[in-house]
């Protein structure tokens, strides 16, 4: 199985990470290419978009955002799932964005 890391701003872009929303969008297009060219091969090919993720990528703190554990929790359940289910995109926010 191939999960790629995305990210909600591929969904909901804001103004001041054009860079950011471009390499995570071109990501989501490959990954889309992926899927299809790794199906024959039995690869499950998934995304998840996170949203708000309290990272040192960050310059200040946001306790109020997912921890990047939350992230890994996710991803690990979506290996555990049966060889016959693929769950191709999951996306997730901390509650703080729960009105997108």
């Amino acid at each position: 199985m191939i999960v790629n890391v995305l990210s909600t701003a591929c969904l909901y872009s804001n103004e001041g990470i054009g860079a950011y929303t471009a390499s995570k969008s071109g990501l989501e297009a490959l990954t889309k290419v992926f899927r299809k060219e790794a199906r024959k091969d039995g690869i499950k090919v998934c995304s998840i978009y996170p949203g708000g993720t309290d990272t040192p990528f960050r310059s200040n703190d946001r306790p109020d955002y997912m921890t990047s554990k939350s992230v890994a929790k996710t991803i690990l359940s979506m290996l555990m799932l049966p060889d016959d289910v693929v769950m191709h995109d999951v996306v997730f926010r901390p509650m703080i964005e729960s009105n997108f």
